[in-house]
C-alpha cells in the first residue's frame, strides 16, 4: 500500500460478533483505526487467542483494501480482574487483498463479503465503540 490510508469514518471503530452470537464459545472482533491500522482478534473459552494486525484503506465506496502484517497467537488468562495475553507465536504476513463491506443501521452492523482473518475471523460485527484497547500492545 503506497497511498496514504483513506478511512471511512463510519468504518473506524471496534466491532465484535459476541453480541450477535452470545452463546458461542468463541468470538471475533475487528478494529479499524483512523490512522489506517487495525487488527482482528479471535478468542475461545479454551483460552486460545489470535491477533492479526493489518493496514487498511477504502479504495472506493464499500471496497476495503487490507494488507496483513503479522499474526500473534497464544493463550489468555484473567489476572486481577483483567485479561492478560501471553503471546507464544508470531508469524509475519503480507498478501494484500480486497473485500467489500456494508454498514447497516439500527443497530450499526458491519458486514464483510469474507473474513479479514481468513483462518478464524467472522464476517458480521456489531459496533462496540469508536475506540479500542490493543490486546497485545507490546507485540506490535
Amino acid at each position: 500500500m503506497h497511498n496514504p490510508p483513506v478511512p471511512d469514518e463510519n468504518l473506524v471503530g471496534h466491532w465484535s460478533d459476541r453480541d450477535l452470537y452470545p452463546h458461542d464459545p468463541e468470538y471475533s472482533e475487528v478494529v479499524f483505526r483512523a490512522d489506517g491500522t487495525g487488527w482482528t482478534y479471535w478468542c475461545s473459552w479454551s483460552t486460545e487467542f489470535t491477533v492479526e494486525r493489518f493496514r487498511w484503506r477504502v479504495t472506493a465506496p464499500g471496497v476495503l483494501e487490507v494488507e496483513p502484517a503479522v499474526r500473534l497467537s497464544g493463550t489468555w488468562s484473567v489476572v486481577d480482574g483483567g485479561t492478560r495475553h501471553a503471546v507464544e507465536d508470531r508469524e509475519p504476513l503480507g498478501t494484500t487483498s480486497f473485500r467489500t463491506y456494508r454498514i447497516t443501521d439500527d443497530p450499526l452492523v458491519l458486514e464483510l463479503d469474507r473474513p479479514i482473518d481468513t483462518a478464524l475471523g467472522g464476517t458480521r460485527f456489531a459496533l462496540l465503540s469508536r475506540e479500542a484497547v490493543d490486546p497485545a500492545p507490546a507485540h506490535g
